[in-house]
């Protein structure tokens, strides 16, 4: 990216919309808060809601015609296609970019103006997050039972069960210390060649972005909780059983191998991989599948694996036989 470059915005705020009715107007008035020197725009892209979201949407664009640009879809084309759809609208705009989804919102009128001053003052950094408030409501009654199975409702915090790092690497993030949504703001131009490396990836997609925005750099955490993660039975998370996640994250993390940057990464890769099939193999609701996914794992990437790692897959392996 050009030092010189200019552009037509500081900053876009992208929010995902889709079936959000009961949130989409908090989450919009939480970017419409920010308090910021810098030039702000916010684009809001909604996949074909069909509750009332869309009209939500529109009454904000008459009302801020200038500052809100919308881009509603008519059929339902999914997350990695929407990603492609407005990132195409905002390529070249604007020189960072934030993505916050319609269920979540900012806590904090000067987020991103703290976290934009960070970034034009520390220019080693790919992007920069924080801390997010856990609100859970995956309890009440008539939730489905998916829902109140895959809760976070026992945190009241994202980093208190992740592990976040002043300065956070590429490695920290393989071991899936996720990064909430709403908290990053990176460089624009870090998209330019992403698309279309996910296509096959449906679940944990915003993982895998992080995970190609981060390579080559780091990110900045500040330890403040400057946005709300909305726990709640309709979210996109709770519609798929645990184990489709976790072999989702095991295909991202193969992914990473065709990038040339974490090819040097070997270990930490294999052992991320590790641990998503341990977890697959100790999940009491997979049993008949786990020693699949454990010999799949093992012949595949037996021979990629440092000695130090070997021991760990045969301890898998001896503890899964000690179960039957």
């Amino acid at each position: 990216m050009s030092a010189n470059k200019t552009y037509e915005f500081d900053i876009i705020s992208v929010i995902i919309s889709y079936n959000q009715e009961i949130f989409i107007q908090k989450t919009i008035e939480s970017v419409l808060s920010q308090n910021l020197s810098y030039k702000h725009h916010i684009v809001i892209i909604d996949d074909a809601s069909s509750d009332s979201s869309v009209e939500i949407i529109k009454s904000y664009k008459e009302r801020y015609p200038q500052l809100i640009s919308t881009l509603i879809q008519e059929k339902n084309i999914g997350i990695e296609k929407v990603i492609s759809t407005f990132y195409s609208f905002v390529k070249n705009k604007s020189k960072y970019l934030t993505i916050i989804e319609g269920d979540d919102y900012w806590n904090n009128p000067l987020k991103l103006q703290k976290q934009i001053d960070f970034l034009e003052q520390n220019k080693d950094y790919a992007g920069c997050f924080h801390d997010a408030i856990i609100n859970s409501t995956n309890q009440i009654p008539g939730a489905p039972k998916l829902a109140k199975i895959q809760t976070h409702e026992e945190y009241k915090t994202y980093s208190q069960f992740n592990r976040y790092l002043s300065d956070f690497h590429p490695w920290h993030l393989m071991q899936r210390n996720i990064i909430p949504t709403a908290s990053l703001v990176f460089y624009n131009s870090s998209l330019n060649d992403i698309i279309g490396k996910f296509s096959k990836i449906n679940l944990s997609l915003n993982w895998g972005f992080h995970l190609y925005l981060i390579r080559k750099s780091k990110f900045k955490y500040f330890n403040e909780t400057w946005s709300v993660y909305n726990d709640h039975p309709e979210g996109f998370s709770k519609k798929f059983e645990y184990n489709k996640f976790k072999i989702s994250n095991v295909n991202i993390l193969k992914l990473l191998y065709k990038f040339k940057f974490y090819t040097w990464y070997d270990i930490d890769l294999n052992q991320a991989i590790v641990k998503e099939y341990k977890q697959i193999l100790f999940n009491p609701a997979t049993k008949k599948q786990s020693f699949g996914f454990l010999l799949n794992y093992m012949f595949k990437y037996f021979f990629r694996s440092l000695f130090v790692l070997h021991l760990e897959i045969f301890y898998t392996f001896s503890q899964f036989i000690k179960k039957q």
